[in-house]
């Protein structure tokens, strides 16, 4: 069995002192405290514009933010913030931009289509971003983020998924102290069409991740103790260095770590 010699937990203590807890560069709307979180009207600079209805569509205790479709292209629902680049939207819309690769944005989505007289032929959820100042880089991909035909649409009235894309490229990170990400929906169906969103997720793509592999060699040996060190003492954050596995890198990551430099 390995042994972790005792000048390695004191080098790991030592990096502790004035290490703050530093956050995931990642934003989760989920609606379970049973508010729309922020979420106003499309192009609101605040939340006070619109309230939008926070719904148990399976009655099953979850929560969805709820928007309703009256038919052709309409800009739905938008979350902005400015004024503030430490806040966590802020941080992971940012990331996301520097990051395209790595980021995505995932959210569910309950398409009901049931009040509707005519499904029609086609129903599309889209997104659009905007960053720096109000007014400008703003974006949209160039296709729907989920499309529904004709067929789907007249063979059942409820469709669930989970969509899940990179940010779209075009934007800047030039001005972190506004950003504003939103969806909009496009179709021709006779009636209404409720869209139910949950689970609104910007942050790092999820791949399979070796806790404690610090240096990213596939393996976790000695090699990995001082790039642990140097981001702990930086505040920085990695998620395979978030050995507790609780969204933080801190001092509560240095047991869990050497555990698994030990091998237990």
């Amino acid at each position: 069995m390995k042994t972790t010699p005792c000048s390695l937990i004191a080098v790991l203590a030592f990096a502790i002192v004035g290490a703050s807890v530093t956050h995931a560069q990642e934003i989760l709307f989920d609606f379970q405290d049973g508010t729309d979180q922020g979420w106003s009207a499309a192009f609101a600079d605040d939340d006070a514009t619109l309230e939008h209805p926070i719904v148990d569509v399976n009655g099953d205790g979850n929560l969805w933010l709820q928007i309703t479709s009256l038919g052709g292209f309409f800009d739905e629902a938008g979350f902005t913030q400015s004024n503030n680049p430490d806040v966590d939207f802020n941080i992971a819309f940012y990331a996301a931009v520097n990051n395209p690769t790595t980021y995505v944005v995932e959210f569910d989505y309950i398409i009901d289509t049931s009040a509707t007289t005519d499904p029609g032929t086609f129903f599309q959820v889209s997104n659009f971003f905007q960053s720096g100042e109000p007014g400008f880089s703003f974006v949209r991909p160039s296709s729907a983020t989920v499309e529904l035909g004709m067929a789907e649409l007249m063979a059942a009235s409820v469709h669930t998924g989970t969509a899940s894309f990179p940010i779209t490229p075009g934007l800047t990170g030039s001005d972190e102290m506004f950003a504003r990400f939103g969806f909009s929906t496009n179709g021709d169906a006779f009636g209404d069409v409720l869209v139910s969103l949950d689970n609104i997720r910007i942050g790092p793509a999820e791949t399979d991740i070796l806790k404690g592999d610090i240096n990213l060699d596939g393996s976790v040996t000695f090699l990995d103790i001082n790039p642990f060190i140097v981001l702990l003492a930086a505040n920085g954050f990695q998620d395979e260095a978030d050995c507790d596995c609780d969204g933080d890198l801190d001092f509560l990551d240095i047991q869990p770590f050497i555990d698994i430099l030990a091998g237990n």
